[in-house]
């Protein structure tokens, strides 16, 4: 189907179409309402470079052949939930004005959104990346939502700035994964997240609390530069190597006995053992201070009976 450089002024409809050799709408103005949803791309599907002025809908949309959507304008809600891409998904340098609705989607092939804009919510929670997940060099200025997501190959979110909530809880990095350089200005939580293969944080700047509250590493966790400006919850996170400074956390490590027991026993067998001794006595302060507050809390409570 060649609908290339077309115009759509009004609504179009194309929802549980089959296209079964190429679709192209490269290059395409939508200004009234895209209707895409529950169809079958059995070939390329070419919406490149393309603008739309409404929110289009693709929710439940099968893509069997590339789908390429680069350079591309969302400037209403983009609804692409619980589509399947089987082949490449390119959304790379796209700007999502909106609420970007990727959720329970799949993608089989490599997903490619790097140096892209996110200026509203972008959700792809519940999602499977089952080839390279690009991210690399986006802008996620709205809230950023991963839950339970399945990373199977390898998660790049090099260099990436995240202004909103970064959640990523309850996701399985079972490639790579590189957050290398990424800055977090807001809260972000991997929480009870799966780190199969190597993971780097390096120079990475975290300006809110972060959270690896219940999470595993099972190889090796780098954090080489990486800049802690506010509260590190390490509590019941397992691993094995922890590559990081206690001049990175700087005294902002959430109180949690196992937690610097842990820490402290990681940098012994690193051998940084300056930061070992730092480590202890920032914990000692710690648990003397908890010890008073919970003194504090008991003389209360027995004054009042």
């Amino acid at each position: 189907m060649e609908c290339k450089s077309t115009i759509f002024n009004n609504a179009s409809y194309f929802h549980y179409s089959n296209f079964n050799g190429t679709a192209n709408f490269a290059s395409s103005n939508f200004n009234g309402q895209a209707y895409f949803g529950n169809s079958n791309f059995n070939s390329y599907a070419y919406f490149g470079n393309s603008n739309f002025n409404s929110s289009p809908d693709f929710r439940e949309s099968v893509f069997n052949g590339s789908a390429n959507f680069w350079g591309s304008n969302f400037n209403g809600l983009a609804d692409f939930w619980g589509s399947n891409f089987n082949d490449h998904a390119y959304f790379w340098h796209s700007n999502f004005n909106g609420y970007a609705n990727f959720g329970s989607s799949n993608f089989n092939g490599d997903a490619d959104f790097g140096s892209s804009n996110f200026n509203g919510d972008a959700d792809f929670g519940y999602s499977d990346f089952n080839g390279y997940a690009d991210f690399g060099y986006s802008d996620f200025n709205g809230e950023a939502t991963f839950w339970n997501s399945n990373f199977n190959g390898v998660a790049d979110f090099i260099g990436s700035i995240f202004n909103g909530v970064a959640g990523f809880r309850s996701s399985n990095f079972n490639g790579d994964s590189y957050f290398r350089d990424s800055v977090f200005n807001n809260k972000a939580s991997f929480y009870e997240d799966s780190f199969d293969k190597e993971t780097n944080f390096n120079d990475a700047v975290f300006k809110g609390n972060i959270s690896f509250y219940s999470s595993r590493f099972k190889e090796d966790a780098l954090f080489w530069d990486t800049t802690f400006l506010s509260t590190l919850n390490l509590s019941r996170t397992r691993y094995e190597k922890l590559y990081i400074r206690w001049n990175s956390i700087n005294g902002s490590l959430n109180y949690d006995d196992a937690a610097y027991m842990s820490l402290m026993k990681n940098f012994q067998n690193l051998g940084y053992f300056e930061d070992y001794n730092k480590c202890y006595v920032q914990y000692m302060k710690e648990r003397d201070r908890s010890n008073i507050a919970k003194n504090a809390t008991i003389n209360r409570h027995s004054n009042k009976s």
